[in-house]
């Protein structure tokens, strides 16, 4: 069997039992992770001139609210199902991934950061794209931007893997084995 193949076949071997636990895990650390998410998300609403806030409700959705001097005044609900599905798909892919060990766990520990980062940017961009086609429907740059955010989950995931395993993937068989 060619060596490529042979990684190929490996791969899908090692993703399904790793994504069912990471799907797990998942399952088991989405409430508390969105929250941490929406903490540091604040950070940036509350600096704007009509600052906005984010939470979490007990369903595990996220409510935006419009502070006001009179109260807060709650926007909308959107539930971004997308956005955190890189949490599971990346370190799935990534330890999956038949290189060495010492380089996957490398890329996990450093995608880690990125990962969390890019949910805080796409929950940003997510609730002021929503926010603007509530009172423009048809505004086409938001629509764009509220559809990369709600698929940000699955384009961050293989931009993650694709950088950090390309050189596994597409290098030459000396380079995989050193």
């Amino acid at each position: 069997m060619r060596p490529a193949r042979r990684d190929a076949i490996r791969f899908v071997l090692l993703a399904l039992p790793l994504l069912a636990v990471c799907l797990g895990l998942y399952a088991a650390l989405i409430q508390p992770y969105e929250s941490a998410v929406v903490r540091v998300a604040n950070l940036g609403l509350a600096r704007l001139s009509r600052p906005f806030l984010l939470e979490v409700d007990p369903g595990g959705a996220l409510a935006m609210y419009a502070l006001t001097s009179d109260g807060a005044r709650r926007l909308s609900t959107p539930r971004p199902h997308g956005v955190f599905l890189s949490l599971a798909l990346v370190p799935t892919l990534l330890l999956a991934t038949p290189a060495p060990l010492r380089d996957r766990l490398r890329w996990l520990l450093v995608s880690a950061p990125l990962v969390f980062a890019s949910h805080v940017v796409a929950v940003l961009v997510l609730y002021r794209a929503h926010l603007v086609l509530r009172d423009d429907p048809g505004s086409l740059p938001y629509e764009v931007l509220f559809g990369l955010a709600v698929r940000s989950g699955q384009l961050v995931t293989l931009a993650l893997w694709a950088l950090f395993t390309w050189r596994f993937w597409l290098g030459s068989r000396g380079a995989r084995d050193s």
